[in-house]
């Protein structure tokens, strides 16, 4: 609870600061899709712990929050694309390496819930998101070859391993979630914080900051949905905590124009 209401402060942050930025820059129509963002998010974040209290335990197939987390990923897809300036870009062996690990998740999804409706509908803005920050990666050149390369053979291995889940016995499940996924999980994370942190230091490097603040939320969301108990929470602060670098990012790219 304590980490839900941390979130949507931050949120609530993002929105009064994106709008106050807003309203200075001309160039400011990422910065409008950030504030729409952060507002659909903490609805959503809103109407989850309100459910929580009313109905715990509960589980409904689609609700409003539902609504809320496809206008989210849209968004940010558009603050991003705008910010970066990826529209006309012509990436096709990026994208398509993006949209095939986006559909792998999906179908992750559909796998540990049965809601084809949900996660189908839901998927979809997702894998535009999830393509528009791989290929923003790319354009902005945040990363190394290495740390692609890196990125790439961990994310190939996570969706292995998830998947093989599906088809081996009990203990093995739980040797392949616990610390093989898990670990993974965490060396991605580290890796995206640390380049993330120097991005955010170097001067002339605003766009490849925010391409990698975006990056970290969707790997820190994507881990999340992975997980259970502790491990659920953990990255669900972690997103948090890359909202508010994404706030950094967005300063000093306000600062550079």
């Amino acid at each position: 609870m304590i980490g839900d209401l941390l979130q949507i402060l931050v949120l609530f942050a993002c929105v009064v600061i994106c709008f106050r930025f807003a309203r200075r820059e001309k160039d400011n129509l990422y910065l409008i899709y950030c504030a729409l963002a952060s507002a659909a998010m903490m609805i959503s974040d809103v109407y989850f712990l309100v459910h929580s209290f009313l109905l715990e335990g509960v589980r409904i197939p689609f609700a409003a929050n539902d609504i809320a987390d496809f206008g989210l990923f849209l968004l940010l897809s558009t603050a991003l694309i705008s910010a970066v300036g990826l529209n006309g870009k012509r990436m096709p062996l990026v994208t398509a390496a993006a949209a095939v690990f986006a559909a792998a998740n999906i179908c992750l999804w559909i796998g540990w819930s049965g809601e084809w409706l949900r996660d189908t509908l839901g998927g979809l803005p997702f894998g535009y998101f999830v393509c528009a920050v791989i290929r923003s990666v790319y354009l902005t050149e945040s990363m190394s070859r290495g740390d692609r390369t890196a990125m790439w053979v961990l994310s190939a291995l996570l969706i292995g391993i998830q998947t093989a889940t599906f088809f081996v016995s009990p203990p093995l499940k739980t040797v392949l979630e616990e610390p093989l996924a898990t670990a993974l999980m965490g060396v991605g994370e580290l890796l995206l914080l640390v380049r993330t942190a120097l991005a955010l230091r170097r001067s002339g490097r605003a766009d490849a900051a925010l391409s990698l603040c975006f990056a970290g939320f969707c790997w820190s969301l994507l881990s999340m949905y992975m997980s259970a108990g502790v491990l659920y929470d953990v990255f669900s602060n972690l997103c948090t905590l890359h909202i508010l670098l994404t706030l950094l990012a967005i300063r000093k790219k306000v600062r550079s124009a």
